[in-house]
């Protein structure tokens, strides 16, 4: 092995207990709150509900996985925390 390349071990969920060690974010934090400007209006309850916990442990709750395959393909906002919440306002 060649001592001069070092490769990248964090990922989120590595960043966030680095976060959650040092006292900047809680596992019950809510997505909702950091992303204000981004949010659409209205949410329904189950945006309003998930928190940094959900969305580590994968298990937010939501009926159906966003971005995925074809919406990923067919995507062309940039925003992807706008392209998030626009997906979850309450009708």
């Amino acid at each position: 092995m060649n001592d001069d390349i070092q490769y990248s071990v964090f990922s989120a969920d590595t960043v966030v207990g680095i976060a959650v060690d040092d006292g900047l974010l809680a596992l019950q934090d809510r997505p909702v709150d950091m992303f204000g400007e981004h949010l659409p209006g209205k949410l329904t309850k189950e945006y309003e509900r998930i928190t940094l916990e959900n969305l580590l442990a994968m298990a937010s709750g939501l009926d159906r996985a966003l971005l995925m395959e074809k919406e990923r393909v067919e995507l062309t906002e940039t925003a992807w925390i706008r392209c998030f919440f626009r997906s979850a306002a309450s009708s």
